[in-house]
């Protein structure tokens, strides 16, 4: 295997032994890029390796660890979310390109707005305020969650990205926000009910952070109604509230803002067709 090409092959035959081809090609092609630095040109162009004997045992190890379906972010420890460059480990959730949907209509909406003032519920590793603070750089973003371990991961992620955030521990089930006068409340809580676990992939159920997933089966919306309740003290009159929803669940989400007199309530379907985004707006005085 002296050549880019014939170890891009080697990996994506592992890989096959565990997951679809789609997935062990993308996988495949970022093994040869962490490792070697090279690109799918260089690949194509079957670029030589020369001495690899110390990078072919990374990519060994790195072909165990994937063996035990643990995902191939935390085993790199960073992803590329929009422009950012985050760190991640197994206290947070891995960013999903339905968020990256959620984030891309806030940011139409609200582009030509003067001052913002944004709150980030759940922020885990901070993709949401970080993106939202960079992109709208006329807004003030505060993100809040209640795991310690989560918000040291997204502090590093604001010094790495130089990005400004101000990250506070909050607990939202049973403390109030710790200030007011919001424009705009985002949150992707957790969502996934407890029965939904049958069936989940072995590299979300096994790695990532349950108490960022699951809620119980009794009660689907439990953190959006706490947040409704919170958005309905704290977010300006006219102010918006958008949450990311299980798509099982859309509709309820969007009666909860009704029942509750919000305005405009919109669901927006992500990229596979679910319901996936709920939106609204508090009415004005």
């Amino acid at each position: 295997m002296n050549n880019a090409r014939n170890v891009y092959q080697y990996i994506k035959e592992v890989l096959l032994e565990r997951y679809e081809a789609g997935e062990a090609d993308a996988m495949s092609r970022w093994i040869i890029e962490h490792i070697y630095h090279i690109d799918w040109n260089g690949i194509l162009a079957e670029k030589q390796l020369g001495q690899q004997i110390d990078q072919m045992n990374q990519v060994e190890k790195i072909l165990e660890r994937l063996h035990n379906y643990e995902p191939i972010q935390y085993i790199f420890g960073e992803v590329t979310f929009f422009h950012l460059k985050l760190k991640l480990n197994s206290n947070v959730l891995i960013p999903r390109p339905e968020t990256e949907e959620l984030i891309g209509l806030i940011i139409d909406k609200h582009k030509e707005e003067k001052s913002l003032k944004i709150l980030d519920v759940g922020t885990g590793s901070g993709c949401i305020a970080l993106a939202l603070a960079s992109l709208l750089p006329q807004s003030n973003v505060i993100g809040v969650d209640i795991d310690a371990d989560a918000l040291q991961v997204a502090r590093e992620n604001a010094g790495i990205n130089q990005v400004p955030v101000t990250w506070l521990q909050l607990d939202i089930l049973n403390q109030n926000l710790p200030e007011n006068a919001y424009d705009v409340i985002v949150s992707n809580p957790p969502y996934i009910c407890e029965s939904e676990k049958k069936d989940m992939q072995p590299n979300v159920l096994e790695h990532e952070p349950k108490k960022a997933l699951f809620v119980p089966d009794a009660k689907p919306l439990l953190f959006y109604r706490h947040i409704v309740n919170q958005a309905n003290l704290y977010l300006n009159p006219g102010g918006h509230i958008y949450f990311e929803v299980n798509n099982v669940f859309a509709t309820d989400v969007a009666l909860l803002l009704k029942q509750q007199n919000y305005q405009e309530v919109t669901i927006v379907t992500d990229i596979s067709e679910k319901p996936r985004i709920v939106w609204a707006r508090k009415p004005a005085k």
